[in-house]
């Protein structure tokens, strides 16, 4: 099923891809969809997957790190595609970090952006 809230967001018909409780959003933009594992869907059709992050990410202002993330990695140079995906991957890591050093249940956003 598309994510409604999303296809709202971005403003176009989103096509849903489902395949062992990932969900890939597919649009005429890069774009991100996180389940078990995160999705990074490129112009062309093409998807990344990533599996690198853990369940103490789940928490208030993550994706606000990881927009942040992938935003720095854009005011770079680096292409949208490419951005996202190691943005997607860096969180992901940082957050694995993070929940290493400090335990799944006290893991903060703040946390993620110190174990980048």
């Amino acid at each position: 099923d598309t994510n409604p809230a999303l296809a709202l967001l971005i403003g176009i018909l989103v096509a849903a891809i489902s395949c062992g409780g990932i969900t890939a959003c597919l649009a005429n933009i890069p774009g991100t969809a996180a389940a078990a594992a995160t999705v990074v869907a490129g112009r062309d059709g093409s998807l990344y997957v990533n599996s690198s992050g853990c369940s103490a990410m789940a928490k208030g202002g993550s994706g606000d790190v990881l927009a942040g993330v992938i935003g720095s990695l854009l005011a770079q140079g680096m292409e949208e595609e490419q951005a996202a995906a190691l943005g997607v991957y860096l969180h992901g890591l940082a957050g694995e970090r993070a929940a290493e050093a400090l335990g799944c249940r006290a893991v903060l956003a703040r946390d993620l952006a110190n174990h980048l």
